[in-house]
């Protein structure tokens, strides 16, 4: 089971992936939003995430390269995953620790290294 925030850390985008794609299945949300594939969210992609979460309803949002968002977007979702609305989860796609203290603090972690062979 998985937690309202979770930050999916480390550098296995295979592993990564093949979770996400099966953990989306079993919470049924009825709308999967992804942010930054392209660029690193900032300020204006935190307010759009806030504002779909306000709309309710089952909702999953994919953050990519969480490791890089700004401060600006990391602080105006601080409010969000202290009180994530119900039917929302979120997951924090991240390969190093540089992500906001205050968001760890308020998410689960969940590992993806390679095996080393």
């Amino acid at each position: 089971m998985v937690s309202r925030v979770n930050i999916l850390f480390g550098a296995d985008t295979r592993r990564k992936e093949a979770f996400l794609k099966n953990v989306l299945k079993e919470i049924s949300a009825r709308a999967v939003f992804t942010f930054g594939e392209e660029k690193p969210l900032g300020i204006e992609g935190a307010r759009e995430i806030k504002r779909l979460a306000a709309l309710g309803g089952s909702m999953a949002f994919v953050i990519r390269e969480a490791d890089r968002m700004t401060e600006e977007a990391s602080e105006a979702l601080l409010k969000l995953f202290e009180e994530v609305p119900d039917l929302h989860t979120f997951f924090l796609d991240a390969k190093s620790s540089n992500i906001a203290p205050t968001i760890l603090s308020r998410a689960s972690r969940i590992p993806f290294f390679a095996d080393e062979d």
